[in-house]
């Protein structure tokens, strides 16, 4: 794990990011506005990439609360058990993360070598243990996109 980047949230670090906006409503001069004070929020920003309102509501609540903050929890409950199993916490801790980087890197071809032929198999298998066959339908339902929007909008 890299220590020297601490910024977990955003606009906090000195790591160049980019952002995602979207107009839901107003004139169409209120969308740089918007973008303005999103990269000064978010500085130093490299894309400010445009949306629409539907498909910001895919990205987030869809694609980044759902999919990846689940995935992401369940991950580190994987880790946890590990550790219950008497596996070191730092050893868990600092293999879970070196290959979180490297699987990274393969699974969005940002690498030039693939998972081995056996780790593509133990993948494959294992979805079926992990996802229910329907998830990307259930996940990117606009039904169950509205109403985990409407959850998160609305919650204490």
């Amino acid at each position: 794990m890299n220590d020297e980047n601490t910024d977990w949230f955003g606009g906090q670090g000195r790591d160049v990011q980019d952002i995602v906006c979207a107009l839901h409503q107003g004139p169409e001069d209120d969308y740089a506005k918007g973008e303005a004070i999103a990269r000064d929020i978010y500085a130093p920003v490299r894309h400010a990439h445009r949306v629409t309102t539907e498909q910001m509501a895919i990205l987030e609540p869809a694609l980044v609360e759902t999919l990846l903050g689940t995935c992401l929890t369940v991950l580190r409950e994987g880790y946890e058990h590990a550790v219950e199993m008497g596996v070191p916490e730092d050893a868990a801790r600092e293999m879970l993360f070196g290959h979180l980087r490297i699987e990274f890197g393969i699974v969005f071809g940002f690498t030039d070598f693939p998972f081995s032929d056996g780790a593509q198999q133990v993948i494959e298998e294992a979805k079926s243990d992990i996802f229910r066959s329907d998830w990307k339908e259930r996940v990117f339902d606009v039904q169950n996109i509205q109403e985990s929007t409407e959850l998160i909008a609305n919650a204490d």
